[in-house]
């Protein structure tokens, strides 16, 4: 053994294509013995050199860095600053209030954030616990993370690949390597050197045939193999550092050292421009805080500037209830709320949201790629069609419950009669039956509550499962047969990877003595070799000739077309005998296997979920492209993609493989006119590398999957969406949503869900925001009105504007936030839906809709509402005052915004102009939130005008207003918290100031609608007939 080598450098099988070279030059490699392993010695000194055979994870999430970030983010920073303005000036009641908002806002984030990390430690749990090994000559059990590079490791049926291997031996060796690829059948293995051509690059992971890979398992045999990879070196270990990758901003420009450079990446470090996984929507209120805070700066400044720059606690609280009225303090709470309700409601669509921003996110997805096996498919073998004799026999049903569906032939339904009677098809399904290892096992108690009792069960090969399916679906299923014919097993050639087929042997006793009969399936060519007649259409047996050569090889081809993987089944018989042979399984072989009589194919295939196809028709009607990215092969790809709509008539040059697609630079992905619909043979960095080319492209994405070969595509997507039975916990935890029942269906609900939501928080943030509008322009033009000192009255006090925005505003949003879906969210095109040339959809460019929640319409609408009502609230305060006995200038401003105390004799009239102007914008931000229910639809004329459409909203209005009238009534409340007092005649003032509004507001709309309709967009988002709005435009 040579001396420790401390400079070596471990076999990474991807970078040093060790599947190309032979196992003896890989031991030599790795300096290594094949018979004798390594010596222990040399052993511990590679475990110091490579370290242990782990998924290596950082120290996790620090509760401290993460209650930081949400403490410090753009929107407390203004209300930081505001609840600093109100210690200063020593206005505890409105800094309580803050200080709660603040702290909620911080709490929720922090909980949610700090409870969705957990990809890496999930990975880390896929380590094998133990691992059979060779050293010195020796058998050994260690455990698993004390693998070395160059350590002979021996594995059989049922153990999990400790560390990847360049397999010496392999009997009979099949290993289930979906975590890895998504594909559901188990892969044989080899021990021969793989050549690949130049000109097609890599092979791809699953054709890698004599390499075993970490964490996969074996289903059949055993083998042995060299260690020449462990830990991240593996390749479950590049996917974890693939996902610990995933989420690196470092700047493309950190080596410029000019000053624009610098500047651009002080300002992409802030929250709300720096690279994140945040949504559209949390960046977008990030850098709205930002805005905010500088306009409140300059607010404030211009208030003091109004008081000549003099230092007064009445300008310092005014400056504050500036800087209230334009932060929209319940926005984040009522966000996180609405997000909340979403967790729920997307729970009984069977969805769970791991993290609130997802819940924005899916409703903008334009791009959804799914893994196929598990996901759109069942992830379970069954057969479909049969080709018996020239007969074509269809199969109905799915997956491994033989009651729900038949055989049929001619649009005939098979019975147990007619089998019988016929002795080709006899033959055929006993040798599906009983030439299988498989065994199918009904429910346990078909009445239970429990899904697992009422479920049929299979153990076994998939193949073999769906063989043994398709006789139990005819009635002959293995021990039925067994006990009819009283069969006895005598022996078994197993399928072998060379001569691809096998053979078992049963024996039954008779009248005239003893019959064998040997059944045998496999691979056409292999079976046919066998076979030395065949059965023709009436169940005759001919002697083997040219014709039923080609008709069969036709027939594999018509159904490996279809994306089958095809099976030859052949029978025959001795009858008669006296004594019943003795086979050696490996002796005997050629003895068994010949003479055979050929009967049929079968073609089985992984079945399309029922609910794949309806799906992926509603995300083509939702502007949703839908792309398979999937481990198995191009023509299954293809076949699957065809049956449930994903590829068109046409369509067939937009499948491709991964190594085509791999071997592809970004510029000339670009360059394609479409992105790939479906990818074959895909690896972990094929799928990354997808989800890339379409966010180039301005696409919002989603991944669907659930093995652990689609954890990195997961996390790289906008929208990770895993599957809750099947997935592994790495997907699960590299997801965003999690599919409770694996059913691609339910992404489609939680798309509308989605599309709901951010409906929904589009008419809040429109009643929030024109609200601050408001506010802002009643109280800053209202510097203007001043009193015989020549100071300014202040048309509304802190405490007012700090009501409106958290009591009147608030519970409104909240209810706005429970609106009902629109009954056309799915026909519409998603947010910041682009079109282009290529586009498939065919939208017209007027229907696509900004992903920014500040659109051009959006904006309008907050200018449009908050400047009526901010104006109606002025001048409702102006005339107010302007006719009483003293006029607009007959008070003393200074006495009249003081906190020190009520002066009646001089500012009663003031305070009631001040209640005047309160209750006109609190009334109308009460019936502005109805308002808000509809972009176009009348407030009153609609269908969906009645209070039964949102009684919740209908009871805050009237709760609201009767609750804002206390504080007018109330004395005391009145005038030392809320400085005003109740009024007479000025209620006409008020009810005057709604009619107003309420009329501008339905000029507004009916003026949109006419100018949306000639433009040929119709209504974007409202949940009303076509018809009603043609109506209405006119």
């Amino acid at each position: 053994m040579p001396a420790p080598n401390r400079q070596f450098k471990v076999v990474d099988p991807v970078k040093t294509d060790t599947y190309l070279l032979s196992f003896q030059d890989v031991a030599d490699h790795l300096k290594t013995d094949i018979e004798q392993g390594l010596d222990r010695d040399e052993a511990t000194n590679r475990l110091a050199t490579y370290g242990e055979n782990i998924l290596g994870t950082d120290g996790g999430v620090s509760i401290f860095k993460v209650l930081l970030s949400n403490i410090l983010n753009p929107m407390n920073f203004v209300l930081l600053l505001a609840l600093a303005l109100s210690c200063i000036v020593k206005d505890w009641t409105q800094a309580v209030v803050l200080a709660i908002v603040i702290a909620t806002n911080s709490g929720i984030g922090f909980a949610q954030e700090y409870s969705s990390e957990n990809t890496m430690a999930a990975l880390k749990k896929l380590s094998a616990p133990t691992a059979t090994i060779i050293r010195s000559g020796k058998l050994d059990t260690i455990p698993g993370s004390h693998v070395v590079p160059g350590d002979i490791v021996v594995v059989e049926e049922g153990d999990q690949i400790p560390a990847d291997l360049r397999l010496i031996e392999a009997v009979n060796l099949e290993i289930d390597e979906m975590l890895l690829t998504g594909e559901s059948m188990p892969v044989r293995k080899t021990t021969d050197a793989l050549f690949a051509r130049p000109e097609e690059g890599a092979i791809s992971v699953g054709d890698r045939i004599n390499l075993a890979f970490s964490s996969t398992t074996i289903t059949r045999g055993r083998g042995k193999g060299i260690v020449v990879g462990t830990g991240l070196q593996t390749e479950i270990g590049r996917i974890a550092k693939l996902l610990s990758s995933s989420n690196d901003d470092t700047p493309t420009d950190a080596g410029n050292d000019s000053f624009a450079a610098k500047l651009s990446r002080f300002v992409h470090k802030l929250p709300g421009f720096k690279k994140s996984t945040k949504t559209p929507l949390q960046q977008t209120l990030d850098r709205m805080m930002f805005l905010l805070l500088g306009i409140c700066i300059v607010l404030a400044v211009l208030v003091f500037w109004s008081n000549n720059f003099e230092w007064s606690e009445n300008a310092a609280l005014y400056a504050v209830a500036v800087g209230v009225a334009i932060i929209p303090e319940g926005l984040p709470a009522v966000v996180t709320v609405t997000m909340a309700v979403g967790v729920r409601s997307m729970a009984k669509q069977k969805a769970v949201v791991r993290k609130l921003g997802s819940l924005e996110a899916i409703g903008m997805v334009s791009n959804i790629c799914s893994d196929k096996t598990g996901t759109l498919t069942e992830g379970k073998m069954t057969a479909k069609e049969c080709w018996i004799a020239g007969r074509s026999l269809i199969v109905g049903g799915t997956a491994i419950d033989p009651t729900n569906g038949g055989v049929s032939i001619d649009g005939k339904t098979l019975t147990a009669e007619t089998i019988e009677a016929d002795p080709v098809l006899y033959q055929y399904f006993s040798c599906a039956a009983l030439c299988n290892e498989a065994s199918v096992h009904a429910p346990e108690d078909p009445s239970s509550s429990d899904a697992s009792l009422t479920a049929w069960t299979a153990i076994g090969d998939p193949t073999e499962v769906a063989m043994q399916v398709l006789a139990y679906r005819v009635g002959m299923g293995k021990p039925a047969l067994i006990k009819s014919t009283n069969a006895t097993f005598m022996a078994e050639m197993a399928f072998d990877p060379t001569l691809k087929r096998m053979t078992t042997v049963y024996a039954t006793t008779g009248a005239l003595g003893y019959t064998v009969k040997y059944y045998m399936k496999g691979a056409l060519e292999r079976v046919l070799e066998c076979s030395t007649s065949y059965y023709d259409a009436d169940g005759q047996v001919k002697h083997m000739d040219k014709s039923v050569l080609e008709n069969s090889q036709a027939a594999m081809e018509a159904l490996a077309e279809k994306g089958l993987r095809v099976l030859a089944v052949a029978y025959r018989s001795q009858e008669g005998l006296t004594k019943l042979p003795t086979y050696d399984a490996t002796i005997d072989r050629k003895t068994v296997e010949q003479s055979m009589t050929f009967i049929g194919l079968v073609g089985i295939y992984d079945p399309p979920r029922e609910t794949s196809a309806p799906a992926v028709r509603t995300c083509r009607e939702a502007g949703i492209s839908v792309h398979m990215a999937t481990g198995d092969h191009a023509k299954t790809a293809t076949a699957i993609a065809k049956e449930i709509g994903i590829l068109t008539a046409g369509q067939e040059h937009l499948v491709y493989t991964a190594n085509t697609f791999d071997r592809m630079s970004d510029t000339e992905v670009d360059a394609m006119p479409r992105l790939p619909v479906v990818l074959a043979r895909c690896s972990p960095e094929t799928k990354v590398k997808l989800v890339a080319a379409l966010h180039r492209r301005g696409k919002f994405v989603a991944m669907t999957g659930d093995g652990t070969n689609d954890a990195p595509a997961l996390k790289a997507a906008d929208v990770g969406v895993a599957m809750g039975l099947s997935g592994s916990d790495v997907a699960k935890e590299a997801s965003e949503i999690v599919l409770t029942d694996d059913n691609f269906n339910s992404i489609v609900s939680a798309v509308k869900e989605g599309r709901t939501i951010y409906a929904n928080i589009q008419k809040f943030a429109l009643n929030f925001l024109s609200g601050n509008q408001s506010e802002v322009i009643a109280m800053v033009v209202g510097l203007a009105i001043r009193g015989s000192d020549g100071q300014a009255y202040y048309p509304m006090s802190a405490i007012q504007v700090l009501w409106l925005n958290m009591i009147t505003s608030s519970p409104i949003c909240l209810c706005l936030a429970r609106e009902k879906g629109s009954r056309d969210a799915m026909r519409r095109p998603p947010r910041g839906y682009i079109t282009d040339d290529n586009d498939e959809f065919n939208f017209s460019k007027d229907k696509t809709t900004s992903a920014s929640l500040f659109s051009p319409r959006f904006l309008a609408d907050v200018f449009f509402y908050g400047t009526v009502a901010g104006t109606l609230s002025l001048l409702s305060f102006v005339l107010t005052i302007a006719v009483t006995p003293r006029g607009i200038h007959g008070y003393d401003g200074e006495i009249c915004t003081s906190h020190g105390g009520f002066n009646e004799a001089e500012c009663a009239e003031v305070y009631e102009a001040r209640g005047v102007s309160f209750m006109v914008l609190n009334t109308i931000l009460l019936v502005h939130g109805w308002n808000c229910r509809s972009e176009l639809d009348s407030t009153f004329f609609s269908k969906e005008s009645h209070p039964r459409n949102n009684w919740p909203l209908f009871w805050a209005i009237i709760g609201g207003f009767a609750l804002t009238l206390c504080t007018l009534l109330i004395p005391g409340l009145n005038t030392s918290v809320f400085m005003q007092l109740s009024f007479g005649w000025e209620w006409g003032v008020v009810a005057g100031c709604v009619v107003i509004f309420l009329v501008a507001s339905e000029i507004w709309k009916a003026g949109k609608r006419r100018y949306l309709y000639k433009k040929g967009q119709g209504r974007p988002s409202e949940d009303v007939e076509h018809e009603e709005m043609r109506a209405m435009s006119h």
